[in-house]
Protein backbone atom coordinates (compact mmCIF):
# COMPACT_ATOMS: atom_id res chain seq x y z
CA UNK A 1 0.00 0.00 0.00
CA UNK A 2 2.90 2.34 0.63
CA UNK A 3 3.98 2.28 -3.01
CA UNK A 4 0.45 3.07 -4.14
CA UNK A 5 0.26 5.99 -1.68
CA UNK A 6 3.60 7.31 -2.94
CA UNK A 7 2.41 7.10 -6.56
CA UNK A 8 -0.81 8.96 -5.80
CA UNK A 9 1.07 11.59 -3.81
CA UNK A 10 3.52 12.01 -6.68
CA UNK A 11 0.67 12.45 -9.16
CA UNK A 12 -1.03 15.04 -6.93
CA UNK A 13 2.24 16.94 -6.55
CA UNK A 14 2.75 16.86 -10.31
CA UNK A 15 -0.74 18.21 -10.95
CA UNK A 16 -0.25 20.95 -8.35
CA UNK A 17 3.10 21.86 -9.89
CA UNK A 18 1.51 22.01 -13.34
CA UNK A 19 -1.17 24.38 -12.02
CA UNK A 20 1.47 26.65 -10.52
CA UNK A 21 3.50 26.66 -13.73
CA UNK A 22 0.37 27.55 -15.72
CA UNK A 23 -0.41 30.41 -13.33
CA UNK A 24 3.16 31.71 -13.53
CA UNK A 25 3.06 31.55 -17.32
CA UNK A 26 -0.05 33.72 -17.30
CA UNK A 27 1.65 36.21 -14.97
CA UNK A 28 4.73 36.35 -17.20
CA UNK A 29 2.51 36.98 -20.24
CA UNK A 30 0.78 39.86 -18.42
CA UNK A 31 4.14 41.31 -17.38
CA UNK A 32 5.40 41.02 -20.96
CA UNK A 33 2.34 42.88 -22.24
CA UNK A 34 2.83 45.67 -19.68
CA UNK A 35 6.52 45.94 -20.50
CA UNK A 36 5.79 46.14 -24.22
CA UNK A 37 3.20 48.87 -23.58
CA UNK A 38 5.66 50.85 -21.45
CA UNK A 39 8.26 50.53 -24.19
CA UNK A 40 5.82 51.93 -26.72
CA UNK A 41 5.00 54.82 -24.38
CA UNK A 42 8.68 55.54 -23.92
CA UNK A 43 9.16 55.70 -27.68
CA UNK A 44 6.31 58.22 -27.93
CA UNK A 45 7.83 60.39 -25.18
CA UNK A 46 11.26 60.25 -26.84
CA UNK A 47 9.71 61.20 -30.18
CA UNK A 48 7.88 64.12 -28.57
CA UNK A 49 11.11 65.31 -26.96
CA UNK A 50 12.96 65.04 -30.25
CA UNK A 51 10.28 67.11 -31.99
CA UNK A 52 10.06 69.77 -29.26
CA UNK A 53 13.79 70.18 -28.63
CA UNK A 54 14.49 72.35 -31.75
CA UNK A 55 11.57 74.68 -30.95
CA UNK A 56 12.69 75.08 -27.33
CA UNK A 57 16.29 75.69 -28.40
CA UNK A 58 15.20 78.32 -30.94
CA UNK A 59 12.99 80.05 -28.36
CA UNK A 60 15.78 80.12 -25.78
CA UNK A 61 18.13 81.59 -28.36
CA UNK A 62 15.89 84.64 -28.85
CA UNK A 63 16.90 87.93 -27.24
CA UNK A 64 15.12 88.61 -23.88
CA UNK A 65 12.59 91.11 -25.33
CA UNK A 66 11.52 88.89 -28.26
CA UNK A 67 9.87 86.10 -26.18
CA UNK A 68 6.17 86.90 -26.45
Amino acid sequence: MSAWTDIVKGLRDTIALNDRVTALAAEVKAMDDRLREQGERLVRVETFCDLVRPAVSARLALPPGARD
